[in-house]
């Protein structure tokens, strides 16, 4: 390090010249570095203002600088031995030239460089000063390589460019006409394609490309398992196949639909056939037969009218369409008729009676959509206020409206009754007790 001596006066003792005497041989001793002209070693540190120069200057552990330069242009700084880069960054060392920076590894007869090209900046070539480059990569990841030779087995998944392509250790080029067709190798030709579709089945393929099918064909084709028809709407997003299936220990057919990335199975055909979608026909009836032959199920297109039959013949239910009307031979059980006490809990006697039947209004109407027809009821927004438990909402296409279950008003008219019938108890108990 450096040390501050301070300055002299004349007017200081003789001491005092002498103690700046001893300090003066005591750094030139341990804090410059000396060197004789045949060598000298000095121990401890130094820091020098101004240029060292030197034959040789060693430093046992380091030495600290922040630039190295040859001390002529284009003399290279030679580093005789093992040169070692040690850097806090993950970027150590960088090489600037302003035409393209490369290094030099070299035996002294054989010289490899590598870094940038010059005639072409941005790409990291390795080369030996002999046209073309032995190695070139561009910044869009291009390679070039003049020649290689693949000892082991290769796999590219992009596209190979190939000027050309040597098999074997001749090196002379190989081609598809060194190669003898056998039974699975033969060649391709254009001649040969159109022979495989025009085979005498109906499909013909012409020299322009040209598909076409003798008499009313059309182009089928199988996909694993399932045969698509491609007559009519078809394309790569909608078509509909057919396919074999197994399930339940049997096999059986599929009819499916394919829209927009989705499968939908339609039909299965199996021991019966199974359809998973609305059924339209076409025609004004359509009928369902049971095994037996027996008609089961008839609908009338034409009067929108549907019948359930037994033994083929018998009518046991119809509904009009129209109308609305429905007819059962049977009984009709609905929401709220079941009446088995085991079904039932939280059993409580009734309270209503005489009292709510007679706040009940009763009117006779017709429904807008059937003028001609008049009925006898009521109105479910006051049976709501009275009795909200008869009453209930249907959904229709024109909205939510209201619904009275008139069965279940009976209880009340019998507990009505049972008031009545004590009303006339005890008149008569009167009337009797006048005589």
């Amino acid at each position: 390090m450096a040390q501050d001596l301070g300055n002299i006066t004349t007017s200081q003792t003789f001491q005092n010249w002498f103690n700046k005497t001893n300090d003066i041989v005591d750094l030139l001793a341990s804090n410059v570095v000396t060197a004789a002209a045949g060598g000298s070693t000095t121990t401890g540190s130094a820091t020098l203002t101004g240029n060292l120069t030197a034959g040789n200057v060693i430093g046992s552990t380091k030495i600290s600088t922040n630039t190295i330069e040859a001390i002529s242009s284009n003399t290279p700084v030679n580093v005789n031995g093992a040169f070692k880069v040690t850097g806090s960054a993950q970027l150590t060392t960088t090489f600037l030239n302003s035409a393209g920076a490369q290094t030099r590894y070299t035996n002294g007869s054989l010289s490899w460089d590598v870094g940038l090209e010059n005639s072409n900046p941005g790409n990291f070539i390795i080369n030996t000063g002999v046209a073309p480059n032995k190695f070139s990569l561009s910044t869009a990841g291009t390679l070039s390589v003049p020649n290689i030779n693949i000892a082991e087995d290769a796999e590219v998944t992009g596209t190979l460019t190939v000027g050309t392509l040597s098999i074997g250790s001749g090196g002379g080029g190989l081609s598809t006409d060194d190669i003898s067709e056998g039974s699975t190798n033969l060649y391709y030709t254009d001649t040969r394609a159109r022979a495989a579709f025009s085979g005498g089945d109906g499909i013909n393929l012409s020299a322009s490309g040209v598909i076409s099918f003798d008499g009313n064909g059309e182009l089928d084709t199988y996909k694993g398992n399932k045969f698509i028809g491609t007559g009519g709407y078809v394309d790569a997003d909608n078509y509909g196949y057919m396919e074999g299936r197994a399930g339940g220990g049997q096999g059986y057919l599929r009819i499916s639909r394919y829209v927009g990335g989705t499968d939908t199975r339609l039909v299965d055909f199996a021991a019966n056939m199974n359809v998973y979608s609305a059924i339209y026909t076409f025609g004004d009836t359509y009928n369902y037969v049971s095994n037996g032959g027996n008609l089961t199920y008839h609908h009338d297109v034409s009067l929108n009218t549907s019948t359930y039959y037994s033994g083929g013949s018998t009518i046991k239910a119809q509904i009009d369409g129209d109308t609305g009307s429905a007819v059962f031979v049977g009984d009709v059980t609905t929401n709220g008729s079941f009446s088995d006490e085991r079904l039932k809990e939280n059993i409580k006697p009734l309270e209503k009676g005489l009292e709510t039947i007679e706040q009940i209004k009763t009117y006779t109407f017709n429904y807008k959509e059937r003028p001609q027809d008049t009925h006898p009821g009521v109105i479910a927004q006051e049976i709501e206020e009275l009795v909200p438990e008869v009453v209930y909402d249907i959904e229709m296409e024109a909205g939510t409206y209201k619904a009275v279950r008139y069965q279940q008003l009976v209880p009340l008219l019998i507990n009505a009754i049972k008031d009545l019938s004590e009303k006339v108890n005890v008149l008569e108990n009167k009337l009797n007790n006048k005589e």
